[in-house]
């Protein structure tokens, strides 16, 4: 009975894992243009701030690869890498903590990692919801020693 029982929570808690891990494959929605905003909190005055932002995306190999323009400060421009690690259970060096399908068909994928913010040591934690016509990015902070979390910044995009 005792080997049963051992049995049963072992497969369970194979499953559970296996459904925090992800493959590149369920990023190919993501391939394309984009176009929306970005949402940040501005460090200097915590002020919200939105910019115009468009998104280009590929998938090469077992990496995405991301371009980021900002229609209204091209200076601020930027690459974004994402790469798969540890058979799928992190996004870059971020631990995936929950992956889940939404009602609307939708990924959502939620990673967690130990960093700074604003110079400060925090965990943040990354959200990621995307199907084939809308995506969003949003970051939250939780600083240490500390319990209140919020948004540093949201990315929100619709396909083109």
């Amino acid at each position: 009975m005792k080997t049963i029982l051992v049995s049963i929570n072992l497969f369970f808690t194979t499953i559970c894992i296996a459904q925090n891990i992800v493959q590149i494959s369920e990023f190919e929605v993501l391939e394309g243009d984009w176009k929306g905003e970005l949402m940040y909190i501005n460090y200097s005055d915590n002020r919200e701030v939105t910019l115009r932002s468009t998104l280009q995306v590929e998938i090469k190999k077992d990496k995405l690869i991301g371009r980021i323009g900002y229609t209204d400060e091209p200076s601020a421009n930027g690459k974004l890498v994402v790469k798969l690690k540890e058979n799928g259970s992190f996004i870059n060096d971020q631990e995936i903590i929950t992956k889940s399908k939404q009602d609307d068909g939708s990924l959502k994928i939620i990673t967690k990692y130990d960093g700074k913010d604003n110079d400060k040591p925090a965990t943040i934690f990354i959200t990621y919801v995307f199907n084939k016509a809308h995506f969003t990015m949003t970051k939250e902070v939780v600083f240490e020693n500390t319990t209140e979390r919020f948004i540093r910044n949201r990315y929100t995009y619709s396909k083109l």
